[in-house]
């Protein structure tokens, strides 16, 4: 008996077609339908995205602004003195769209002045957010937690024209706070 000692079987030879290396990628009318469809889903979409952002902006507003109203309620109380909340840069009809600050009032005159403890502050809200309030401001809190003078607070939070949707936030004399999702937002 011979062995081949060193040699390998031979294997068979796997040939290619011409035509199975030809067909690499998609064909120019296989993107451009890829690309008209990919435009029709982002115009579906692009309506609903920037509602989804609108109503985000509103809802995070509305709960910083309720955070800022339970923090200046429970430091008046911890502290046995007087906190407010003022606008930083009222506007009439929007006087807290330009932001809001929390802070000791150790003067009592209502505004932040110098040597005054800051207990938060908050910038100014973005896109066209409209935050309005029914009477003048400050928000003074007394060292029981109600709010210093008669009658309750109601505020307004609407987004950018077109957006029915917003927020009413009520603030009882009491010092506590209701908040309530309109359909219907006149600001």
């Amino acid at each position: 008996m011979v062995m081949n000692v060193g040699r390998m079987p031979a294997m068979p030879v796997l040939r290619r077609s011409r035509r199975a290396a030809c067909v690499r990628g998609f064909t120019m009318v296989e993107l451009l339908i890829t690309l008209v469809i990919l435009a029709v889903l982002l115009t579906v979409a692009a309506p609903s995205m920037a509602t989804f952002i609108n109503s985000s902006r509103l809802r995070a507003s509305q709960a910083e602004f309720v955070s800022a109203l339970t923090l200046a309620r429970s430091e008046a109380t911890r502290r046995g003195t007087r906190v407010s909340i003022a606008a930083v840069a009222p506007v009439e009809g929007a006087e807290l769209s330009g932001g809001w600050r929390v802070f000791i009032d150790a003067d009592n005159s209502g505004t932040f002045d110098d040597g005054e403890a800051e207990l938060r502050f908050h910038p100014a809200l973005t896109g066209d957010v409209k935050f309005a309030t029914s009477r003048p401001l400050p928000i003074v809190f007394d060292a029981r937690g109600f709010l210093d003078g008669a009658g309750a607070f109601e505020f307004s939070l609407c987004g950018r024209p077109g957006f029915a949707a917003g927020y009413r936030i009520l603030l009882e004399p009491i010092g506590l706070t209701d908040v309530l999702e309109v359909t219907t937002c006149t600001g």
